[in-house]
């Protein structure tokens, strides 16, 4: 007998929809995975930005307080002479809400260091950025 073949049958296309469709399911897996992480990366370079533009400031206007001090964004401490420079208490970027939290500390009598945290997403994410100063 000579069994010719004429064509797949429904086993063989139900097998190859069935890769495909696992091949497909993998590659939106890796893809929206690859945007959260983007999305993170944004977030996180966004805090970056925002630390050290507080810092920059400081820098510039060399304001700053010779004793141990904190600011807290969250819950909004009043400013000493115009330390620390905006954005503190918050800045909102593509609508996500960046809360500062600043803290001065005296290292000698001649270098105060300042350090900026920066946090985001109900306090989950945190950036710090800190530097020290000659007043």
């Amino acid at each position: 007998m000579n069994w010719r073949r004429r064509g797949i049958n429904l086993a063989e296309i139900m097998l190859a929809v069935g890769i495909v469709a696992v091949a497909m399911l993998a590659l939106i897996g890796v893809f929206t995975s690859g945007l959260r992480l983007l999305a993170q990366s944004r977030d996180s370079q966004t805090a970056t930005q925002l630390a050290r533009q507080v810092l920059e400031q400081v820098r510039v206007s060399g304001n700053v307080p010779h004793n141990a001090l904190t600011f807290d964004g969250s819950v909004p401490t009043p400013r000493v002479a115009g330390f620390p420079p905006p954005p503190y208490p918050t800045a909102t970027v593509a609508n996500l809400p960046f809360t500062l939290f600043v803290t001065t500390q005296p290292i000698r009598s001649d270098f105060v260091a300042v350090r900026v945290e920066v946090r985001w997403q109900q306090q989950h994410r945190i950036m710090t950025e800190s530097c020290f100063y000659a007043p």
